[in-house]
């Protein structure tokens, strides 16, 4: 398993359970609309499945991540966690919104290289 994962969180504070926030705060995502790259590994991958209902992930490409780097680095650490800061999307979250997963229309969960086209919409 190589290369990153961008995981954006898309929804706020209220009815988190102590362990799904603990592991939003290990991520570095501590507001909405907050981008973290992370590392592809095994215990990476289980904090963001921990975490699945309120954050979207998936596989970043280079030029997404170059986009990315031209706007101030909010945070950066020993673990190669990046965080950024980014906006709403543009054109909205999806047609169901943040109450669905990505699979069924919503926002939620794993989108695997479409990651790449909500982080172009949301760093405008």
């Amino acid at each position: 398993m190589e290369g990153k994962i961008a995981v954006i969180r898309l929804k706020g504070e209220n009815k988190i359970t102590y362990r799904v926030e603990h592991a939003l705060q290990t991520l570095k995502l501590y507001r909405r609309n907050g981008c973290s790259i992370v590392p592809n590994s095994p215990s990476f991958l289980g904090m963001v499945k921990k975490v699945n209902d309120f954050v979207t992930w998936g596989e970043i490409d280079e030029e997404t991540l170059n986009l990315l780097n031209t706007r101030k680095k909010k945070d950066g650490d020993e673990k190669g966690i990046i965080h950024f800061k980014l906006n709403s999307p543009k054109k909205g979250h999806g047609r169901k919104g943040l109450k669905s997963s990505f699979k069924r229309g919503g926002a939620m969960g794993y989108r695997g290289e479409e990651i790449n086209e909500l982080i172009k919409r949301m760093a405008y």
